[in-house]
C-alpha cells in the first residue's frame, strides 16, 4: 500500500446564464404566494473534482399573490452529485461584465444535497429602472462562481508490505527513541534530556538539519538555539515521536501547540495532518480562533479556507464572544477581513 499525503485543493467553477427577452417573463410568470414559478438553467459542473452537477433557478416573489416585487435566485445540486464541501457567490453581470448584487453562501460540511436560496435577491424595479446597465437588448445575465474544497491525495513513493510484519517500523523506531540506544546527541529542554540520533533528525527535520550543520556540539539546549522557544517538554516529546515514527498521539488534544511546532520545525506532513483535521471542524463559533491559529502557524491552506468561511458568514462570526478577543490580540486579522471584503463586495452604481 502506498503512503500518501493529503492537501486541501480548491476547485473553482464559473457559470453564466443568459436569459433573453426578459421583460415579458415578468408579466407571464404565474405567482402564487409561497409557490413562485422558476426558470431553470441547464446543469453545469465544476471540473477536476468529485462528480457534481449544479443548476440555477430564477423566479419572482412578493408578499401578495401576483405582486412581483422581488427577483429570487437559487443554486442547487442535482441527485448525481457526490458529497462536497462548497461555497458559492451569486450575482448579475452588468453591461460592462462587472459583478453586481453579489451574495455569498457556503456549505462547510460535506453534503450531496446543497440548495442555496435568496428569496429577495434583487428588486424588480431596480432592474427595470436600470435597463441600459442590467438589461442590454432585453437580456439579463445571471452568474455564479462555485468553489469546491477537496483533499488531493498524493503518493510519496513509499510502499508498505501487504503482509503484517512481526515488528513494525513504527514500534521499532519508537523504542529506539524511548531507549536512547546508540544515541549520539542530547537535546536539553528545561530539566529534561532527550537522547536522540542525529542522522534520523537530520533526515526527517529541516530545522534539525540546519542546527546540526551549524554546530558539532553533542549536547544542545533547544531553547537557547531558538529551535522552538517556549516549548514544554511534553510537546517536544510528541514532536520527536512524530519525527521518528510519522505518527502522533492525542491529535485533538494538542492542536494549537503541535500546529505551531510543525511550523517552527518545518514538519510539513504534521502541518498537513492538522490542517486537514481543522478544516473538517470549522464552524461559526471556532472559525475566528482557527483563522488566528492558521495565521500564526503559516498554515496557508487552512487560512484560505477559514477566511472564505468567515467572509461568507461575517455577521454571525462577529457576534461570537471570541471575535473581539482575537481581534484585540491580533489586529492584523481585522485588516485581512477589510481587504478581502473590499475585493468581494461591490456596491452597485445605480443611475
Amino acid at each position: 500500500m502506498e503512503k500518501c499525503q493529503r492537501k486541501v485543493v480548491k476547485h473553482v467553477g464559473y457559470h453564466e446564464w443568459k436569459i433573453e427577452n426578459f421583460s415579458p417573463l415578468i408579466d407571464v410568470s404565474e405567482l402564487i404566494v409561497g409557490k413562485p414559478t422558476f426558470l431553470e438553467s441547464l446543469s453545469f459542473t465544476v471540473e477536476n473534482t468529485v462528480p457534481n452537477l449544479w443548476y440555477l433557478r430564477m423566479g419572482f416573489d412578493g408578499d401578495k399573490s401576483g405582486n412581483k416585487e422581488w427577483i429570487s435566485r437559487s443554486l442547487a445540486t442535482t441527485e448525481k452529485t457526490e458529497p462536497v464541501r462548497a461555497m458559492c457567490s451569486l450575482f448579475i453581470l452588468n453591461n460592462k461584465q462587472e459583478k453586481k448584487f453579489i451574495q455569498y453562501f457556503n456549505n462547510i460540511e460535506k453534503s450531496s444535497n446543497i440548495a442555496w436560496y435568496s428569496k429577495k435577491f434583487l428588486e424588480v424595479k431596480t432592474l427595470l429602472n436600470n435597463r441600459d446597465e442590467f438589461l442590454p437588448n432585453n437580456q439579463v445575465t445571471i452568474g455564479t462562481e462555485v468553489i469546491i474544497y477537496d483533499f488531493y491525495v498524493a503518493p510519496v513513493g513509499i510502499k508498505e508490505s501487504s503482509k503484517t510484519p512481526k515488528h513494525s517500523i513504527y514500534e521499532d523506531l519508537k523504542q529506539l527513541l524511548v531507549s536512547g540506544v546508540a544515541s549520539d546527541v542530547t537535546l536539553l529542554l528545561g530539566n529534561k534530556e532527550f537522547k536522540v540520533h542525529k542522522a534520523i533528525l537530520m533526515a526527517r527535520c529541516p530545522e534539525f538539519l540546519k542546527t546540526f550543520i551549524d554546530t558539532e556540539d553533542n549536547a544542545i539546549t533547544v531553547n537557547e538555539k531558538k529551535i522552538m522557544p517556549k516549548m514544554d517538554s511534553k510537546t517536544f516529546e510528541m514532536v520527536l515521536e512524530f519525527i521518528y515514527t510519522d505518527k502522533i498521539c492525542d491529535l485533538e488534544d494538542n492542536v494549537v501547540l503541535l500546529l505551531e511546532a510543525a511550523d517552527k520545525f518545518k514538519l510539513q506532513p504534521l502541518k498537513d495532518m492538522y490542517e486537514e483535521f481543522l478544516s473538517d471542524s470549522i464552524d461559526i463559533d471556532n472559525a475566528i480562533r482557527i483563522m488566528d491559529l492558521a495565521y500564526r502557524s503559516n498554515a496557508s491552506q487552512l487560512f484560505e479556507l477559514v477566511t472564505e468561511f468567515i467572509v461568507a458568514n461575517i455577521t454571525k462570526v462577529m457576534k461570537t464572544p471570541t471575535y473581539a478577543e482575537v481581534i484585540n490580540v491580533n489586529p492584523s486579522i481585522s485588516s485581512i477581513f477589510v481587504e478581502r471584503l473590499a475585493t468581494l463586495v461591490q456596491v452597485p452604481c445605480l443611475t
